[in-house]
C-alpha cells in the first residue's frame, strides 16, 4: 500500500496507520489534502489554492526566478524532442553560443545537461511511483536459455503512480476546474430530452450513479461519488517497449474527456523483450511443452502481470472507497469528500469480455458474457438449457469494491 494511503496529515511521516484496520484509524484519507497544498507552494504558490476564479487565480501566482524559468523551457523543450544526455549538452552549448557574452543566459545555465535533469528531479521528487518487477515462471527454466539470436529476455516491471494522488491532481488543475467548470460535474443530477423524458446522457446522470450516491450518503452523509474510468493506451504506432496506462474521471462530461488535459497516466507495463515465437521455442526445447501449452503458458504470465498492475491500483480505490477522500476543488472554499466507485462492465463487448476474462475461440466453452451457451457444440440457442449465467457474485464482488 502506498505511504501517502496509510499516512494521516495529523501524524508524523514516520508514523504509519494502516487503512485496513477501522480500530485503528477512523478518519478519511486526509494526507492528500496536504499533497494537494505541497503541490501548490511549489509550482503556483500557496495562496493560489485558494482563488475563486482563474482572474484572482492569476493574480496570486508566485513568481518564478528567470533561472528556474530557463532551466524548465529547456528541459520541456527537450524532452518534446526525445533529446539524449550528449545531445542535451550540445543544445546548451548552443544556446551560449548564440547568445551574447554578457547575457544572463550564459550565467543562469550550466554547460552539463545533466545539472538540469538533476535540479527537475530534485524539484519533482514528491511524486511517488511504486515499482515492482515480475519474475518469470519456475517451471520456465529461464536459466537454461541459449538462444543464439536472443539475449536473455530482461523481467517484466511495472511502474504504478498513486492513483489517488493523481485525482487529487485533477481536482486542482486550473485549466480543468477554472475554464472547463461546466463540464465538471460533482454531483449526480437528472437530464431531461426535449419531451420531458428523463434520459441518461453520461456516468453522473445514469441510475447507478444515483443509486451508488445513496450507498455512500448511508456511511458519509456529505460524501460524493467520484466515478473512475480507465483505459489502455496503445502508444506511438504501437511500437514501444512498455504500454501506458491511462485514466479519466466519470465527473467529466464527453466534451472534457476528449482532451487530453483529462487524462493521467497511472503507470507503465514493460513488455515482454523478446517475441512469443523464441520464447516458445525455448519452453519446448527446454519444459518440455508442447507448442499450444507453450502459447497458454505465455498468455497466462502476459495475464498475470495484467492483474498485478489492476491489484495496485485497485488496492488504492479499495481504501479510498471505504473511508472517503478528502480533497480540496479548486473554487469551492470548502474540500470535499469524495468517495471512488467503478461501474463495471464499461466498454465495448470485447472489453466486457477482457473484464470478465472470458476469450473469445474455437476452444472457449461458453463464449457468451451473458448465458451457458455451448460454443464448441453450436447450434441452436435453447433457452431452457442455455440458462443465464449465475451472477450471484455481483452483490459479494460490490461489497469487495
Amino acid at each position: 500500500m502506498f505511504h501517502n494511503i496509510i499516512r494521516q496529515a495529523n501524524t508524523n511521516a514516520e508514523d504509519i496507520l494502516h487503512p485496513e484496520h477501522p480500530d485503528i484509524n477512523e478518519e478519511h484519507l486526509v494526507s492528500y489534502l496536504q499533497y494537494q497544498h505541497n503541490l501548490y507552494s511549489l509550482i503556483y504558490g500557496s495562496d493560489t489554492i485558494d482563488a475563486k476564479d482563474i482572474l484572482e487565480f492569476k493574480s496570486s501566482l508566485q513568481t518564478i526566478s528567470p533561472k528556474s524559468l530557463k532551466f524548465l523551457k529547456c528541459y520541456l523543450f527537450a524532452k518534446s524532442c526525445s533529446i539524449s544526455r550528449n545531445n542535451g549538452d550540445k543544445f546548451l552549448q548552443l544556446i551560449r553560443f548564440m547568445c551574447h557574452e554578457n547575457d544572463s543566459t550564459n550565467f543562469d545555465l550550466p554547460c552539463s545537461w545533466k545539472t538540469i535533469t538533476r535540479t527537475i528531479a530534485e524539484q519533482t521528487n514528491f511524486y511517488n511511483c511504486h515499482k515492482m518487477t515480475i519474475e518469470f515462471p519456475s517451471h520456465w527454466k529461464m536459466e537454461k536459455w541459449n538462444s543464439k539470436n536472443d539475449p536473455l529476455p530482461e523481467k517484466v516491471v511495472i511502474r504504478v503512480r498513486d492513483i489517488l494522488e493523481l485525482i487529487a491532481d485533477q481536482f486542482v488543475n486550473p485549466v480543468i476546474q477554472f475554464l472547463w467548470k461546466d463540464c465538471v460535474k460533482l454531483e449526480c443530477y437528472k437530464k431531461d430530452n426535449d419531451q420531458g423524458e428523463n434520459v441518461t446522457c453520461n456516468i453522473m446522470t445514469s441510475e447507478w450513479a444515483h443509486a451508488e450516491q445513496k450507498e455512500i450518503e448511508k456511511h458519509h452523509s456529505n460524501g460524493l461519488i467520484l466515478p473512475y474510468i480507465d483505459g489502455v493506451s496503445p502508444g506511438k504506432n504501437g511500437q514501444i517497449s512498455v504500454t501506458p496506462v491511462i485514466f479519466t474521471l466519470g465527473i467529466f462530461i464527453d466534451e472534457l474527456r476528449k482532451l487530453d488535459i483529462s487524462k493521467n497516466v497511472i503507470g507503465f507495463i514493460s513488455k515482454l523483450g523478446i517475441s512469443d515465437k523464441t520464447l516458445i521455442n525455448h519452453l519446448h526445447e527446454f519444459v518440455g511443452l508442447c507448442r499450444s501449452k507453450s502459447k497458454e503458458n505465455i498468455q497466462y504470465y502476459k495475464k498475470q502481470i495484467y492483474f498485478k498492475f489492476w491489484e495496485i491500483v485497485l488496492d488504492s480505490l479499495k481504501v479510498a472507497a471505504h473511508k472517503g477522500l478528502l480533497v480540496k476543488v479548486l473554487g469551492h472554499k470548502e474540500p470535499k469528500l469524495f468517495s471512488p466507485r467503478i461501474a463495471f462492465n464499461a466498454g465495448d463487448d470485447p472489453a466486457q469480455h477482457e473484464i470478465a476474462s472470458i476469450k473469445c475461440g474455437c476452444n472457449v466453452k461458453h463464449t457468451c458474457i451473458r448465458c451457458m451457451y455451448k460454443s464448441r457444440e453450436g447450434g441452436l440457442y435453447v433457452p431452457n438449457i442455455d440458462s443465464l449465467r449465475d451472477l450471484s457474485i455481483k452483490e459479494k464482488l460490490k461489497l469487495e469494491l
